[in-house]
């Protein structure tokens, strides 16, 4: 329909709490929504209810025609462009959070919602063993519920060292991935432990990440995992 709907999920591992909306339009930052939302009794509002809460918690709202740029006025309705992008982090006191946030895909259903406003699906965070959060076909992703893929091979590896390498995150991540590519899917998926370990990988041919450290606060940028150690 040329509109754009927008899902966006955080997530918080103390008390596991989560915020999240779904074919929202109309708002200029759709994750300041899943974030009022963390601590409101439901986790999940979509289309129009969920554009009412953020009008109702003065939020920054638009016209949906804001959203779209003429580059994209002009793009093929079928180039199927994603541009989700997905953030873990670990504050000091052992506090880990995730969000995940999507501005949809390009010539899809009116109403669709993909993997990244869904917990379980593009990301989940538990303080006691760490958080993930995935991008890629959003629907392969849902269907595998691969963030909790990721999360039980993170407790089945809660013997994990602050030492290793981190291979061993591959190892906790690869099996997800492997999941979705068996039904055809491609997806990638960034992984930070309780400890202050990370990870990620991908079996699409493309998948940025940056990641900065309080210790290294100098950005470590890469546009796929082959170019690690270039």
């Amino acid at each position: 329909d040329g509109e754009v709907e927008m899902c966006a999920g955080l997530m918080e591992g103390r008390d596991f709490n989560v915020g999240a909306v779904a074919v929202i339009k109309g708002v200029r930052h759709p994750i300041s929504v899943a974030k009022a939302m963390l601590h409101e009794k439901p986790i999940l509002l979509a289309s129009e209810g969920a554009r009412r809460f953020a009008a109702d918690k003065q939020l920054e709202l638009c016209h949906p025609a804001d959203l779209i740029t003429p580059q994209q006025r002009e793009a093929s309705s079928k180039s199927e462009a994603k541009d989700t992008i997905g953030v873990v982090a670990l504050d000091q006191y052992g506090g880990i959070a995730v969000g995940t946030s999507t501005g949809g895909l390009d010539g899809s259903a009116p109403g669709r919602v993909g993997d990244s406003p869904q917990p379980g699906c593009g990301y989940y965070a538990d303080n006691r063993l760490g958080a993930v959060a995935l991008s890629g076909d959003g629907e392969h992703i849902a269907r595998k519920a691969l963030a909790a893929h990721v999360m039980q091979a993170l407790s089945a590896r809660q013997a994990l060292s602050s030492g290793q390498a981190e291979s061993g995150l591959e190892q906790v991540l690869n099996p997800a991935l492997n999941e979705v590519e068996a039904i055809g899917g491609e997806a990638g998926a960034i992984v930070l432990t309780a400890t202050g370990m990370s990870g990620w990988a991908h079996n699409s041919r493309e998948f940025a990440v940056a990641f900065m450290t309080s210790e290294d606060n100098h950005p470590h940028v890469f546009l796929r995992k082959k170019d690690v150690g270039k």
